[in-house]
């Protein structure tokens, strides 16, 4: 649920999907 409403912000902001991952697993890791 939460990686879905992230890609769907993202994708609204105009960002891509391959993009919108990178962002995604960058927070994951600055997390870990």
């Amino acid at each position: 649920m939460h990686l879905l409403r992230f890609f769907l912000n993202e994708c609204c902001n105009g960002n891509s999907i391959i993009n919108a991952t990178k962002i995604y697993f960058s927070k994951i890791n600055k997390i870990v």
